[in-house]
């Protein structure tokens, strides 16, 4: 009987391994991967798509897809806390996922409901080039405020 895998993640740690599990499923190894999002956006390509240069869907991972292409379990949720003791990882969701083998690549997260709050610096948009302080990207400028 082959182990069961769990997979806290999808991102960059665990994006080869995600595109090869068909190689643990095809040797009777049950997995599965636990995301927030049936996606998974690659960070790299974040800033071009705020200038307008790449669409969201244009800079991420199928996760959900890939996964379930190859046998895997593809589970939407957070991971809340783990046990190793009885070696279950348990969901924000109040489920639980038992493992034999687990790896960890949450990521990072940026809660939604801080985002324009007014302790953060805005980022302002400009149309403009040529004042120092500002970064060009495209055809957008953009500045944090008090930048000279």
């Amino acid at each position: 009987m082959g182990k069961h895998l769990v997979f806290i993640g999808g991102g960059h740690a665990h994006m080869m391994t995600l595109a090869s599990l068909s190689r643990f499923t095809a040797k009777g190894h049950e997995v599965t991967v636990i995301g927030p999002s049936p996606y998974h956006y690659y960070s790299g390509m974040g800033p071009g798509m705020l200038a307008g240069m790449y669409r969201p869907e244009e800079i991420r991972f199928a996760t959900r897809r890939v996964v379930e292409r190859q046998g895997a379990a593809f589970v939407l949720g957070k991971a809340a806390r783990i046990d190793p003791l009885t070696k279950t990882v348990h969901l924000e969701n109040g489920g639980t996922i038992p493992y034999d083998v687990l790896s960890c690549n949450a990521g990072s997260f940026v809660p939604h409901s801080i985002l324009g709050h007014p302790a953060l610096p805005a980022l302002h948009r400009f149309r403009t080039t040529g004042r120092a302080g500002r970064r060009a990207v495209g055809q957008r400028v953009f500045a944090l405020p008090n930048v000279p």
